[in-house]
């Protein structure tokens, strides 16, 4: 799974980013009360990360950067991840840039003086208690490459991931949308003077009825 990870080209962030997307939460998920957290050892593209510099030293930069923004924020960072009551994983995401000559090159092969690849980053917030694999993310848009890879370039790649953490004060737009269908059914809902049930509801109903 971790190789997966490494190697996966998404197209997500920036997918979400240009319908201003740059959160993702689960369903019915809620980081109330919550204070502690830990930091996982960042994964995936330190092939590509090696180039740049040394991927040990990015990595413990942005663990660094992620320790920092959060704890402005107001969260206590644990030693831990046992201890800890979010869980924060970040994952580096290798791309490649449309090239109608190349369809795909695999990880053993970056070319990195091409300029054809770069790094984009996502941070997972994990519940431990949770059934999901992560229950919120954050994405960042920013393209790093080994021409603008610096500590203030890592700090803002998580700036763009955390700034809508938690979701209950930010909510994602996601949601919004969600709320705003909602809000129309409810309005057409009232909006209908005999409140009338469907007829396959109805249906519903009576076969349920009969069963009883």
């Amino acid at each position: 799974m971790k190789k997966m990870f490494s190697l996966l080209i998404l197209a997500l962030p920036f997918v979400l980013g240009g319908c201003s997307f740059t959160q993702e939460v689960q369903d019915g998920v809620t980081f109330e009360g919550l204070k502690t957290f830990y930091v996982e050892t960042p994964e995936g593209g330190s092939r590509l990360l090696n180039t740049y510099g040394t991927a040990g030293a990015i990595d413990e930069t942005l663990r660094t950067s992620i320790a920092d923004f959060l704890k402005a924020e107001g969260y206590e960072e644990v030693d831990s991840r046992a201890a800890a009551q979010i869980i924060f994983r970040p994952l580096w995401s290798v791309s490649m840039k449309e090239n109608p000559l190349n369809d795909y090159i695999s990880d053993a092969k970056i070319r990195v003086d091409s300029g054809e690849y770069y790094a984009t980053l996502e941070i997972q917030a994990i519940l431990p208690n949770s059934d999901y694999i992560w229950a919120w993310r954050g994405f960042s848009p920013i393209e790093m490459t080994a021409k603008n890879t610096t500590d203030s370039v890592i700090r803002e790649q998580v700036r763009w991931c955390l700034e809508k953490f938690p979701p209950e004060k930010n909510p994602s737009r996601m949601q919004q949308m969600k709320a705003e269908k909602q809000e129309q059914q409810n309005a057409e809902d009232q909006a209908n003077p005999y409140q009338e049930v469907l007829i396959k509801d109805r249906a519903n109903q009576e076969a349920a009825a009969l069963q009883e």
